[in-house]
């Protein structure tokens, strides 16, 4: 539940950083849009990942009842996170490319906002760590790869949320980063 939330209140920020950051009406309709969808897909997230067995309580093997199928969750639960993770890191590329600034500082912002695919990449490891755990016999074990992966993720898009706000401090404490030209 904390990891589904988590990435929800993340990506919801990503998006609420762009809509601050691109007036354009066509980034603000997106932005908006996916706001919306991300809504939708976390409290789906959170509601199946809470509520996947009937009762509750056949979370403990002594007691009878049905649980969904994890495998499948898991399974969908990566896929649609890469799928939105692609999507949003995308969604400033065009703008920032259409900025009228010296080249290299547009480049570097590029390079700033381009880091975000660094995650998606880490979601892809993520999901092959999931796959893995379903189709091992100890999964306690092989679920702690999956929590490695996942807390990396996490801390990586947090990071990359955090990036695009950093520059003044890089102005006063590490101007070589930024090149002469700033």
């Amino acid at each position: 539940l904390v990891y589904n939330a988590a990435q929800l209140v993340t990506k919801i920020s990503f998006l609420i950083q762009y809509r601050r950051l691109f007036p354009d009406d066509f980034i603000q309709a997106l932005c908006k849009y996916g706001l919306v969808f991300l809504g939708i897909w976390g409290v789906a997230q959170v509601f199946i990942t809470a509520f996947g067995c009937v009762p509750l309580s056949v979370i403990n093997p002594t007691f009878v009842g049905r649980c969904i199928n994890t495998n499948v969750v898991f399974t969908l639960n990566g896929t649609m996170n890469i799928a939105t993770d692609f999507a949003i890191f995308a969604v400033p590329i065009w703008p920032v490319a259409r900025l009228q600034m010296p080249f290299r500082r547009r480049m570097h912002l590029l390079a700033v906002f381009s880091l975000g695919f660094f995650a998606c990449a880490i979601s892809i490891v993520r999901l092959e760590q999931i796959m893995a755990a379903t189709k091992t016999t100890d999964a306690s074990w092989a679920s702690a790869r999956t929590a490695y992966w996942s807390a990396i993720e996490l801390n990586v898009g947090i990071l990359c949320a955090c990036l695009p706000t950093l520059r003044p401090i890089i102005k006063k404490y590490a101007p070589r980063l930024l090149g002469s030209t700033e």
